[in-house]
C-alpha cells in the first residue's frame, strides 16, 4: 500500500537509488502519456510526478527532462512535477525547477501549510499550483472559511 510505498522511496532516497528509479519512471510514463495524449483530441491529460529534493540538486535534471520529452513526444504542459516545502528552501533545487520550467513543465508545491513554506515564498519560485494539505483546509473550515476548489 501507501506506507510500503513510501518506505521504498526512502530507502531508495538514502541509498542513492532515487534519481535512476526516478529518471527510469519519468522515462516510461512520459511515454505513455504521449501515447495517449495522441489518441484523445478534446482534452490534454496530464502526468504529476513526485521528486525528491535529492533530484533537484542534480544539475543535468532539466536537460535529462528535456530529451525525455523530446524522445517521447510529450508536451511540456502536461508533465507535473510535484514538490515538497522543503526544495524551497534549496537554492541549487529553485534554480533547477527555474530551467525545467522554463521548459514548459508544471511545477506543483505539494502539502502547502504542512512545512515552513509561506506565501511570501510564492512570488520568488517558479510554482504554478499549489496542493493545499488536507489538515490547514480542515483548520481554515473550523474558523469559518470557506472550503471550494482551488
Amino acid at each position: 500500500g501507501v506506507e510500503g510505498l513510501k518506505l521504498l522511496r526512502e530507502v531508495a532516497d538514502e541509498t542513492g537509488l532515487l534519481p535512476e528509479i526516478g529518471r527510469s519512471t519519468l522515462a516510461e510514463v512520459s511515454r505513455r502519456f504521449a501515447t495517449l495524449n495522441a489518441r484523445r483530441r478534446d482534452e490534454l491529460l496530464r502526468i504529476t510526478v513526485n521528486l525528491a529534493v535529492s533530484e533537484l540538486r542534480r544539475p543535468d535534471l532539466p536537460a535529462f527532462i528535456g530529451s525525455t520529452l523530446e524522445r517521447s513526444g510529450l508536451d511540456a504542459d502536461a508533465l507535473v512535477l510535484d514538490i515538497s516545502g522543503a526544495a524551497l528552501d534549496d537554492e541549487v533545487a529553485v534554480a533547477t525547477l527555474q530551467q525545467v520550467r522554463d521548459l514548459g513543465v508544471r511545477i506543483s508545491l505539494d502539502d502547502f501549510g504542512t512545512g515552513f513554506a509561506a506565501l511570501g515564498w510564492l512570488g520568488h519560485v517558479p510554482v504554478q499550483e499549489l496542493k493545499l494539505d488536507r489538515t490547514l483546509v480542515e483548520r481554515l473550515g473550523r474558523y469559518g472559511i470557506k472550503r471550494g476548489k482551488t
